[in-house]
């Protein structure tokens, strides 16, 4: 029993410690990874891609002792999303940032990719 709740209190601040990270960073001026446009674009859609699948990843963990399998994807899924959503809101008031509806689909691919690889290994424990 105390192994489970000292996993429980490992998942709530994984969880808020990654949405702090995300609030934090989107607070900051945008970086500047190369002076090439398209190695500058690619490292920042695997950042996001990267980002959010761990954010996915921490909510999946967590969600998963609240609901049942059957709900745990799709809740996931949809707090991920809509977490992308209200960052790139927050990012359209900070000064040197925009947001994009690129970045959101950036993050939601690494929604879903880090989805799909949970579903594998899960299936894969099944076999």
């Amino acid at each position: 029993m105390r192994k489970l709740f000292y996993s429980r209190l490992v998942a709530w601040f994984l969880f808020f410690f990654w949405l702090g990270l995300i609030f934090f960073l989107s607070s900051r001026p945008a970086f500047v990874v190369s002076s090439q446009a398209e190695i500058d674009n690619l490292a920042h859609i695997v950042a996001h891609g990267t980002e959010y699948a761990i954010l996915a990843l921490f909510t999946f963990h967590l969600f998963s002792f609240y609901l049942p399998l059957k709900k745990l994807f799709s809740s996931t899924f949809i707090f991920s999303c809509l977490y992308a959503c209200s960052d790139e809101w927050h990012q359209h008031f900070v000064p040197t940032r925009q947001s994009s509806f690129g970045d959101v689909l950036a993050d939601v691919s690494g929604v879903i990719m880090i989805l799909i690889l949970l579903k594998l290994a899960l299936r894969r424990g099944d076999g």
